[in-house]
């Protein structure tokens, strides 16, 4: 057929972990992609070992190839990579998952016309530097999609040291993105955002893996520096295996989750609260980012994936100190919400305690905005969080500032 049909288009499209491929079959698929003008679209995502055959017929110079998708569905121990003589001059989607694909390949440095590159779990004998990154970055200026993420990044050490080493570059300003997803270490984020120009981001998805805490000082400069990233609600979730934070401009959509993986509730929220606060210690609104000013609805829950209680899970505690920086990093906030384990750690940040060191104005003017705090949850620990809930309201209601306490259900 291939040989006597018009020179239409190819599409090579086979996805299944159970796709069964005979022989035959195969031979027709590699027949296909060496029909290397013609093929347009590959898109492969079959068990490895018949996948590691038809990655080896993808050598050459593919003329019109705009998309190629390559991912296995399952986990393997055999290093998958493309062809070295493999490339591309119009590709358009790159998207790669376990593979090895060194960030120096001659593909990227032909492929400068890439709208999406996607390399996602890059395994750690393709790992590369940030500078690396840039390098590669600088020659697309039509990328609208970035997705790094990698399966066991380098110690943040390796990654600083690294980049001082590295000679300064120029600000590199990517005009088209819209989405940028990264899976890594704080340190490698933080050798990135100082660098990147998007100011037409609408999306920003991050995953730093477990450390004790990951500060990411450029993160909410670089957030608020995108004009499209302005939220108006935020939830933070904390769990067993880390916390995630889930800003949206509307509830129609997270425009923005990161989400830090740690096994310490303190850590979970020192984290979140050094990501957020800008550094900021002060009660000034104004001072909030651009980015989280606008934040009017703000909700705290707990994701219990066991019956062990928050404080036997997480094994660690956290003080009324970092719940108020978080609360302080949304000050802006007209409506609280907090579900299952939180109650009575909200509740403990919002009680008045002469011994904690912080005057009756400042604590007065934590959320001075606050119109409601609604709670749920149920059993013996949250049975007295409403009489905690009912001094707190006391006080803000003599302070001239009354707060309506909820109860969801």
């Amino acid at each position: 057929m291939l040989a006597h049909s018009p020179p239409f288009p190819l599409i090579v499209d086979l996805l299944g972990e159970h796709y069964h491929i005979s022989a035959r079959v195969e031979e027709g698929i590699v027949l296909a992609l060496q029909q290397r003008r013609r093929v347009r679209r590959i898109r492969l995502g079959i068990p490895v070992p018949k996948l590691q055959k038809l990655m080896l017929a993808i050598d050459g110079e593919f003329p019109i190839l705009d998309y190629l998708y390559i991912r296995p569905p399952t986990k393997h121990a055999i290093q998958l990579m493309l062809p070295e003589t493999f490339r591309a001059p119009r590709l358009r989607s790159l998207v790669l998952f376990n593979i090895f694909f060194p960030i120096n390949s001659p593909l990227l440095t032909t492929a400068t016309g890439l709208v999406t590159l996607s390399l996602q779990n890059v395994p750690s004998s393709a790992y590369f530097y940030p500078d690396d990154l840039f390098q590669r970055l600088a020659l697309m200026p039509r990328l609208e999609i970035l997705r790094i993420t990698f399966q066991s990044p380098l110690p943040n050490r390796d990654t600083e040291r690294r980049s001082l080493r590295a000679p300064n570059m120029p600000r590199l300003v990517l005009p088209n993105l819209r989405w940028i997803e990264f899976g890594g270490s704080s340190a490698y984020l933080e050798a990135l955002l100082p660098r990147m120009v998007t100011p037409f981001l609408e999306k920003l998805h991050i995953m730093l893996f477990d450390q004790s805490i990951s500060p990411v000082p450029s993160l909410l400069p670089f957030m608020s520096a995108a004009k499209n990233l302005r939220f108006s609600s935020a939830a933070f979730r904390f769990h067993e295996g880390g916390v995630a934070a889930m800003l949206s401009r509307n509830e129609a959509m997270i425009n923005a989750f990161i989400h830090v993986f740690s096994r310490r509730l303190d850590w979970q929220v020192a984290s979140v609260v050094q990501i957020f606060n800008n550094n900021n210690n002060n009660n000034n609104a104004n001072a909030l980012g651009p980015a989280i000013s606008g934040v009017a609805s703000l909700s705290l829950d707990y994701r219990e994936r066991s019956s062990s209680s928050p404080q036997t899970t997480w094994h660690g505690e956290t003080d009324r100190a970092q719940w108020r920086g978080l609360l302080r990093s949304f000050n802006n906030a007209k409506t609280v919400r907090v579900h299952r384990g939180l109650v009575v750690e909200l509740a403990r940040c919002l009680q008045v305690d002469e011994s904690d060191g912080e005057s009756h104005t400042t604590r007065t003017e934590l959320l001075p905005g606050l119109a409601e705090v609604e709670y749920y949850g149920s059993g013996g620990a949250v049975t007295d969080v409403g009489a905690t809930f009912a001094r707190f309201v006391r006080e803000r209601q003599s302070a001239g500032r009354p707060v309506i306490l909820v109860r969801g259900r």
